[in-house]
């Protein structure tokens, strides 16, 4: 087993993610549709190493106790046993091993290749798989309390450091964490060198490990004591001991603060001074000769942060017999620098609370030297609820070449939270993860990363889908979390998901499935291709035979979802190339809740082969394809837009309609019948594209050429072209059959002043627009209207006063806007805030940079100097830098805030690629190399799969 083990690993060939979805193999006995032949009852990443680790839950599994999966292996997708059934236990060889063939209760990756265990046999004992092939094992027979008394059982294992294990132990005799001597057990891998003798009589020096519990309670050297943690804690309760602390115990270490967090569910005492808190923090510091290492567990935040009756302080209360709960806990260090606790949970018990993921920030009181700000005092405030109402801190340190500059150091939130005042609410939109309580139902497990939150859900509420959703922060321009988007689908898997894994660097998921939550036996690598079946495998065969790489293939894809303006109910995909418009549906909604589509297109598609509409459309239809008629004169096509001239809160008399509009090389389109009527934005479109009818069909509108972006807001069509952004006043415009519009001409290409080397001609590139707020990306730089100003009122270019907003010092020609706001709708942009990624490059140096720009809400303010200011991501405290630096052009990018993907365009010698992440990363692995464009990087808003578009069709990961 150990030979065969080192002879794999001498050949491992990491890429990033996979071809496609595939099943991960694992014992020998599984059947070709499964992974395992026994249930899994805990599964873990090791971001450190990527790797993932499954464990039995009952007896049955054999070697195959604890297992390790590790992607991108050049041999296979499987499992790796880890529990064989002789090994080297504590120094003694050819020993039984005590996990082969267990039922495994807990188990921790530790970094170093290591694994920390606990099985269900044995729960106070801990296990500690000290090699890859699991043939080299130490073990402690048991751990013990907080009185230095055996442990009744060990209840998490959390194992950050290597060689370092952190446990919550119940008390010796009890059933419950919490009462009697339960707490917060350190357990060390010790090394010590033993005299002997080798086979020629030689004398050597052997290393022996071992493991050993270091008393944390503070005192003696000579005992084990944990660290005492229950309900007479100071950190637990407020006024008095709590009345309980149920089953509930999550640990979670932030590398950021150097803190370990402690998650509980607690119950007040009976009395209305009385209160509680949910989390509670800890640090370790280091032993001496004479005196023990004490694990210090301080308040998360003071008593006075909270107040007697206000049920709605998240991680707190007071007031007789008052529940708050913690059930999963971690932190986000932000794109912006800045801490945040995650925490699922709110006042009240589990069951009312296992929807709530909240974000509170956290004080990060050590400088860049990495000294406290104001000394020792400060460790028990480090890492504790920040005030919101006090702006965070911006650190430089002086540069060795140039003492005058200081370079950015850190950002953190410096002022601990001392009253009510200084702490978030449950109503307070930066506090709330999704904008909302997870409505698919009860997290199961969470995942932090970068500014984005991923949640599973395993029992779903009514008509939502097990799987996996997401929600990204939204800053403002200090670099603080204002707002969060709504909870959206993340993971293409269609089946219920139990386990869940995530890897950034390619954006894939690991899913573990079965028949129920205790029977979960099958996991899959999910990754780039032609996706799955069920799932978008029909839709990818579609598209790709639709848009053949002959007619350039797909040069506009995007996704809209229901409620956008003119959808009623139904999600859509608009796919455009060479004369050609598509329109699928990805989903339908039941009860107000979007179900994706996972097949049907090929069998349920219709074409009409003249630009019109020419029969009626059958009930059942998911695809519909336009071709040629006023398409054929209109060349590439590249831009789409659904608007109406419904204007909420605005009376008027015209018929509510909606049109769907589409731009290319030669002009713009619309879609209507011959007296002007598109649909009803009340009743469609909707299933079925219900709206559609014989007798529309698209002719041209306008003398435009080279229409590079469209976007609807407010009974209004925003036109951009190369030259000109135009306003079109759907009120008062008539798209029959000699159309005329009411138009205004906003900008020119002569508005954008010469800013970068690389400005020859001033055209006009990307724009978006949200209630008053107008921004234009330019060749010569970016463009916003100036204060007092707002796009939907304006007449004239001059109305616009177009102000050049001030741009990174690495700035270089913008070449793509992509807009973060709380729907997904760029048109919200301005609504509460949002955030503008902008991509800018130039090919002549093949140079991109990834930059970003706070807005501020205009729903409700006026348009000012600050409305549009770029975010903090600073070189010095004056020279603003970039989010990332792509190290070579690329054409178009998307992020959710955890994975920034990019494409790159063929040039000679340069293979057409995808990429994740920033300089130094490698191409993900799509077939694409012998193409030459990628148009489009997006999510399906119905499925939440990523999807990359070009003159090769679409590829998406699944």
């Amino acid at each position: 087993m150990k030979n065969r083990f080192l002879f794999i690993i001498c050949f491992l060939l990491f890429s990033v993610g996979c071809a496609a979805k595939q099943l991960i193999q694992g014992n020998a006995s599984a059947t070709p549709a499964q992974t395992f032949t026994f249930p899994v009852g805990t599964f873990l990443r090791d971001d450190a190493t990527g790797s993932y680790f499954a464990a039995a839950s009952a007896a049955g599994a054999n070697e195959f106790s604890v297992a390790r999966y590790m992607p991108g292996l050049s041999l296979g997708t499987f499992f790796f046993s880890l529990t064989p059934q002789t090994v080297v236990l504590n120094g003694q060889a050819n020993t039984a091993s005590p996990l082969y063939n267990q039922g495994i209760s807990l188990i921790s990756p530790v970094p170093g290749n290591h694994v920390a265990v606990v099985t269900t046999a044995s729960p106070s004992s801990l296990f500690y798989i000290d090699e890859l092939s699991g043939l080299n094992l130490l073990s402690l027979p048991s751990l013990f309390d907080a009185a230095n008394a055996p442990t009744a059982g060990i209840m998490r294992l959390l194992s950050p450091f290597s060689d370092q294990v952190f446990a919550a132990v119940l008390g010796n005799g009890e059933s419950s964490f919490g009462v009697g001597n339960s707490g917060i057990a350190v357990v060390i891998v010790q090394s010590s060198e033993l005299q002997a003798t080798d086979s020629s009589g030689n004398e050597t020096k052997k290393t022996v490990r071992s493991l050993a519990q270091v008393n944390v309670a503070g005192g003696s050297l000579n005992t084990s004591n944990a660290a005492p943690f229950n309900v007479n804690s100071t950190p637990v309760f407020i006024s008095q001991a709590v009345a309980s602390m149920g089953t509930i115990i999550d640990l979670h270490w932030s590398s950021v603060l150097r803190r370990l967090y402690i998650a509980y569910d607690v119950v007040s005492a009976a009395s209305p001074t009385a209160g509680a808190r949910s989390v509670a923090v800890a640090t370790l510091s280091g032993a001496t000769a004479t005196q023990s290492a004490t694990l210090t567990i301080y308040p998360i935040a003071p008593d006075a942060v909270f107040t007697q009756g206000d049920l709605d302080e998240i991680i707190g209360g007071i007031g007789s017999s008052v529940a708050v709960t913690a059930y999963k806990v971690r932190t986000m260090r932000t794109s912006t620098s800045l801490d945040y606790l995650i925490v699922v949970g709110g006042n009240g018990n589990l069951a009312a609370t296992q929807s709530n993921v909240y974000a509170l920030p956290l004080t990060n009181l050590v400088l860049p030297n990495g000294q406290y700000v104001n000394g020792a005092s400060d460790a028990t405030l480090q890492g504790t609820l920040a005030d919101v109402t006090i702006a965070p801190v911006d650190d430089f340190t002086p540069t060795n070449t140039i003492p005058t500059i200081n370079l950015f150091g850190n950002r953190r939130f410096g002022t601990p939270a001392t009253s009510s005042s200084g702490i978030y609410t449950t109503t307070d939109s930066a506090a709330q993860v999704g904008g909302a309580p997870v409505p698919a139902g009860p997290v199961n497990s969470i995942i932090v990363n970068g500014d984005t939150v991923f949640v599973t859900v395993t029992a779903p509420n009514a008509d939502y889908q097990s799987g996996i959703y997401y929600s990204q922060a939204i800053f403002d321009n200090t670099g603080v979390i204002i707002a969060w988007t709504n909870w959206a689908p993340a993971c293409g898997f269609y089946g219920s998901v139990f386990f869940s894994g995530y890897d950034s660097r390619s954006g894939s998921f690991v899913i573990g499935t079965g028949a129920s939550s205790s029977a979960v036996n099958t996991f899959y690598q999910l990754g780039w291709g032609s996706g799955s079946n069920p799932g978008l495998n029909d839709l990818v065969v579609f598209l790709n035979g639709a848009f053949a790489q002959p007619n350039s293939g797909i040069q506009f894809l995007r996704s809209y979802n229901p409620l956008y303006s003119g959808i009623l109910d139904i999600g859509v995909l608009v796919a455009l190339g060479l004369n050609q418009v598509t329109l699928l549906e990805t989903g339908i909604t039941v009860n107000s809740v979007l179900q994706p589509l996972t097949g049907g297109y090929t069998a349920n598609q219709i074409t009409y082969s003249q630009g019109a509409i020419t029969s009626a459309i059958p009930a059942s239809t998911q695809a519909i394809t336009f071709q040629n008629g006023t398409l054929a004169t209109l060349g590439p096509l590249q831009a789409a837009e659904f608007a109406t001239n419904l204007v909420p809160l605005r009376a008027d008399t015209n018929p509510d309609q909606a049109w769907l509009f589409v731009g290319g090389v030669n002009g713009l389109a619309v879609l209507s019948d011959d007296s002007g009527n598109g649909w009803s934005p009340v009743t469609g479109l909707s299933t079925g594209f219900a709206g559609l009818v014989p007798g529309m069909n698209f002719k041209p509108i306008g003398n435009y050429q080279f229409v590079r972006a469209l976007m609807a807001d407010n009974a209004y069509l925003y036109v951009l072209t190369d030259t000109t952004f135009d306003k079109i006043d759907l009120n008062n415009s008539y798209f029959g059959a000699n159309p005329m519009l009411a138009v205004v001409t906003l900008a020119t290409g002569l508005n954008a002043p010469p800013l970068v080397i690389n400005s020859q001609v001033p055209r006009l590139i990307d724009m978006v627009v949200s209630n008053k707020c107008a921004i234009l990306a330019t060749s010569s730089g970016i463009l916003c209207n100036g204060p007092c100003t707002d796009v939907s009122m304006a007449t004239s270019a001059q109305d616009m006063n177009w102000q050049v907003l001030s741009v990174a010092s690495n700035f270089l020609t913008t070449t793509q806007f992509y807009p973060i706001t709380f729907s997904g709708n760029p048109q919200d942009l301005s609504e509460g805030g949002g955030v503008l990624y902008v991509l800018n490059g130039y090919q002549g140096t093949d140079r991109s940079f990834l930059n970003r720009y706070a807005v501020q809400d205009t729903l409700s303010a006026d348009m000012t100097s600050s409305t549009v200011t770029p975010m903090p991501d600073l070189i010095t405290a004056t020279v603003f830098g970039y989010v990332g630096n792509f190290g070579s052009y690329r054409a178009t990018t998307a992020t959710d805030g955890s994975i920034f993907l990019s494409g790159r365009n063929k040039k000679p010698n340069i293979d057409v690629a995808l990429y994740s992440g920033f300089i130094g990363s490698a191409p993900l692995p799509l077939a694409i190399s012998t193409y030459n464009q990628i148009s489009s990087i997006l999510r399906n808003g119905s499925s939440g799969s990523w999807m990359v578009a070009g003159d090769f069709g679409v590829q998406v990961n699944e």
